[in-house]
């Protein structure tokens, strides 16, 4: 009865670690979409989305720079404006 036993785990450890091994292995190979960096892009589009962010963010902070260093806008201390 145990050696029983023990040849139905057996057989079926063998199973599965055929199956796990390769049994059920298709042609594709694990990556179906070699072209995609992420799960919808492609390298370009990575480059080209990080480009603007890149360029978005350096936009920013001159524009506070400006800002802080009261570059900005013209005085307002003057009534009139100087040409």
């Amino acid at each position: 009865m145990l050696l029983a036993i023990r040849r139905t785990f057996l057989a079926g450890l063998l199973a599965a670690s055929l199956l796990v091994a390769g049994g059920c292995a298709t042609g594709y190979g694990t990556d179906l979409t070699p072209e995609l960096e992420s799960a919808g892009l492609s390298k370009e589009q990575i480059a080209n989305r990080n480009a603007r962010v890149v360029d978005n963010n350096l936009r920013s902070i001159w524009d506070d720079l400006a800002r802080a260093m009261l570059l900005d806008r013209t005085s307002t201390l003057q009534p009139a404006l100087i040409p």
